[in-house]
């Protein structure tokens, strides 16, 4: 998708015709992601590039479009160019190591969660034999329960 989106047009608002644009690159988008994948992709890939006109746009990451469309129109721009293209996309494999550190940041991370459920449930409690700390398959969950219920 090649195009100049114009935002002067008389008798139009100017915020309705950037809402517009914004909306018509947002259905480009999701009209091209649910193209059938090549064999061997994994993914769409987006090449962008925003600017005032053809020549002068920049490439920026599918996620900063709009952000970038914004900062455009703030800086009181009267139109502005976005080119989309789609390719496929192929997922690089992780290494090892990253992948073993992830998991650990991850469990250390479910750990604190849990132990700051704990507190906060062992704050409306007196007696430390009211709070029942139940396993579950994927995470532990911590649940309040009074000893008249056990």
């Amino acid at each position: 998708m090649k195009k100049t989106y114009t935002l002067n047009i008389e008798g139009k608002n100017r915020d309705r015709l950037l809402d517009a644009s914004k909306h018509d690159i947002r259905k480009y988008v999701k009209r091209e992601r649910a193209k059938v994948l090549p064999e061997g992709a994994d993914f769409w890939d987006f090449d962008c590039k925003v600017g005032i006109s053809d020549g002068s746009s920049a490439h920026v990451h599918l996620a900063e479009i709009m952000a970038a469309v914004d900062a455009l129109v703030t800086d009181g721009a009267d139109q502005f160019y976005v080119e989309i293209s789609s390719k496929p996309g192929h997922r690089a494999a992780r290494s090892a190591a990253l992948a073993s550190s992830d998991i650990a940041s991850q469990a250390l991370y479910t750990l604190q969660r849990s132990v700051r459920q704990a507190w906060l449930i062992s704050d409306q409690f007196e007696r430390p034999d009211q709070i029942l700390v139940r396993k579950c398959r994927k995470t532990p969950r911590i649940t309040a329960i009074s000893a008249a219920n056990c």
